[in-house]
């Protein structure tokens, strides 16, 4: 959260537990570095290794409190998340319920498709994020409190949480299916996805892990060309495997490298050298994954969504980085060299932005509103756009929450 990074839970005899942490404290400081966001903290984390000592500070109610921590690993676990057994669509002011599956505790407490929700655990459901951090301090088997509207009639319905029986093993964080649960999610695991392995030339396969991160955008997986057992899994971040893929670690091998992998050579005749291809552009590693050397000088790189030209005599183009920043700047410059970077000034959220008819960037962002591939799903994103120019006419600044699908190309 912004001043800092709020802590959700506390492993019970972890790192973190043993040196005193508790949850709900929240970290402003960590080795001397201001944290002003979790991503802040994961940033910091990124170039340490286990056993190493970090010194943060929390806030813990109006308390400042120093504490050392001595790093570990992060523990297999064959925990199941738990699962709503129900999904949710943005309407105009919060979510509304759709496709409650049959047979489930939603199901049975009564949940309908298509009720509002007014809040889940006594909180608003603003974003899909807000009921993500609900069910992180939750566990399968626990009881919630969810209050809707259908029609014009107010109920709140107690329920237990399920987990799915595919257990949906893709995610971000903790990479699903560190340990293995192919067999654990039963005869229709497989629908979910994961890492399978072919003996015959592709003949027949076999499921081995579940791990299957955003499987839309990513699905990348590699085996080392001198030894079949260490496997790579692109995500978020990068997993590895040393055994066959029976478990999968992303300890060790993501220091300093921009998230979002998408491309990997692995040298034929030594594989400790490799390439990787990210959203942030090209690393190279000479020993393993242990250390990686950021590619900048090989080429200037960029994922636009969009460009887009305003109306001004001596117009300003302007463009929307994937992830990185919407941007602008001019068309041209007396300077010898043309318009530099340092001509170009951009605004913290990436993909989308709103060019007034008087040449000024009126609105840019993206809000996890939607993140789907459904094809179903394009008229709501339309709708959204819709909404948004409505707001604009009517001298109104569009609300992101209501007005912007996620990572959709449109300009407005």
């Amino acid at each position: 959260e912004e001043g800092g990074a709020r802590i959700v839970t506390v492993t019970a005899d972890g790192p973190a537990a043993k040196a005193g942490l508790l949850d709900g404290d929240l970290v402003v400081a960590a080795d001397g570095m201001e944290i002003k966001s979790s991503s802040a903290l994961t940033d910091l984390l990124a170039d340490k290794a286990p056993g190493d000592k970090l010194k943060v500070t929390v806030l813990r109610g109006k308390d400042k409190k120093d504490f050392e921590i001595v790093l570990g690993t992060r523990a297999a676990t064959d925990t199941l998340r738990p699962d709503l057994r129900f999904e949710v669509e943005p309407i105009d002011g919060g979510y509304r319920i759709v496709d409650v599956k049959a047979g489930s505790s939603a199901d049975k407490a009564g949940l309908k498709h298509d009720d509002v929700i007014d809040s889940f655990d006594g909180a608003p459901v603003r974003s899909r994020f807000a009921i993500s951090q609900v069910l992180q301090r939750r566990k399968v088997g626990d009881k919630t409190k969810i209050a809707v509207t259908r029609g014009s009639e107010k109920m709140t319905v107690e329920f237990t949480l399920e987990s799915d029986p595919a257990a949906r093993p893709y995610g971000g964080g903790d990479l699903g299916g560190n340990a293995s649960n192919a067999q654990r999610q039963g005869p229709d695991g497989f629908q979910t996805g994961g890492v399978f392995k072919s003996t015959d030339g592709g003949e027949s396969w076999v499921r081995v892990n579940s791990i299957n991160p955003r499987p839309f955008y990513f699905s990348v997986v590699r085996v080392d060309p001198t030894d079949d057992n260490v496997l790579y899994v692109h995500g978020v971040s990068m997993a590895r495997s040393v055994d066959g893929g029976r478990t999968f670690s992303a300890a060790g091998i993501n220091g300093g490298v921009h998230s979002d992998q998408h491309a990997m050579w692995i040298n034929p005749k030594d594989s400790r050298h490799m390439v990787l291809g990210t959203d942030g552009g090209f690393y190279v590693t000479y020993d393993k994954a242990a250390r990686w050397d950021h590619m900048n000088h090989a080429a200037a790189l960029g994922q636009f969504y969009h460009v887009a030209v305003d109306s001004q005599r001596s117009y300003r183009v302007y463009g929307g980085l994937q992830d990185n920043g919407t941007w602008g700047g001019p068309s041209q410059t007396a300077r010898y060299p043309g318009s530099m970077g340092r001509a170009y000034g951009a605004k913290t959220t990436p993909h989308m932005f709103i060019i007034t008819p008087d040449g000024k960037v009126a609105y840019n962002g993206a809000i996890d509103s939607i993140q789907s591939n459904k094809v179903d799903d394009i008229p709501k994103a339309t709708n959204y756009v819709t909404a948004g120019l409505a707001s604009l006419k009517a001298g109104k600044a569009p609300d992101p929450a209501a007005t912007v699908p996620y990572g959709c190309d449109v300009k407005y």
